[in-house]
């Protein structure tokens, strides 16, 4: 009945993304976060947590764009302490057609009001013509 082999239901979402990259529409992935696992460096400090995609754990890698979006909870409003000032803040954690941004300059990338899908594409590339995405 309503039961679908995992297997099955990957090929649909892979297949439905490269449909979209097919007639030039950008994939973004905008992604949780498990609290419970982090990505550490070569001393074993916490770099990052992993991704919660549940079922379909490679998700990531058929999309262009993979980004993070964290909530600050030190946030203050009008403060000018630097891990206070900001609310939200996005992250690259992919990009295909940007490689770069997955460093520092990526990281964060766009902050409060200034996270928007538009402004998203033109960080990515500046010569977009946003309205041919949309």
């Amino acid at each position: 009945g309503l039961f679908k082999p995992r297997g099955e239901l990957r090929q649909a979402i892979t297949d439905f993304i490269i449909s979209l990259n097919q007639f030039g529409k950008p994939v973004v992935l905008l992604c949780a976060e498990k609290p419970d696992y982090d990505v550490t460096d070569a001393e074993g400090k916490p770099i990052r947590k992993t991704w919660d995609c549940n079922a379909y754990p490679f998700l990531g890698s058929h999309c262009n764009i993979t980004c993070q979006i964290e909530s600050n909870e030190k946030w203050k409003e009008g403060s000018s302490q630097k891990d206070r000032k900001w609310k939200y803040r996005l992250s690259v954690r992919r990009c295909q057609i940007n490689p770069s941004l997955e460093g520092p300059s990526g990281n964060p990338l766009l902050h409060d009001d200034e996270i928007s899908y538009p402004a998203l594409m033109q960080a990515i590339n500046p010569d977009v013509d946003v309205d041919t995405l949309i």
